[in-house]
């Protein structure tokens, strides 16, 4: 059982010196937490773009095929013919 009277001033100083170590270590890993997190962050959005910019290169290739299919050849046929003499 713990008897506070048994305790000498050494073991107190040690108690006191680990305790503030420990505390030191929390405080750091939690402040170390709010250091990281934004190089976290970039990675992850990092891999949130790669998907995203495949949906967007379907989206224009889809939207380009149909501008070449079907717009530009009325801009063609509406076009006159030049002839170009050297």
């Amino acid at each position: 059982m713990f008897n506070p009277s048994a305790v000498t001033l050494g073991e107190l100083g040690s108690f006191i010196r680990d305790l503030s170590i420990f505390t030191g270590l929390v405080i750091l890993g939690w402040k170390g937490r709010s250091w990281v997190q934004p190089i976290i962050d970039v990675f992850s959005e990092a891999k949130d773009f790669f998907p995203e910019a495949r949906k967007h290169m379907i989206v224009m290739e889809t939207s380009m095929d149909a501008l070449l299919n079907n717009h530009l050849s009325h801009l063609k046929n509406d076009e006159p013919e030049t002839k170009i003499e050297l």
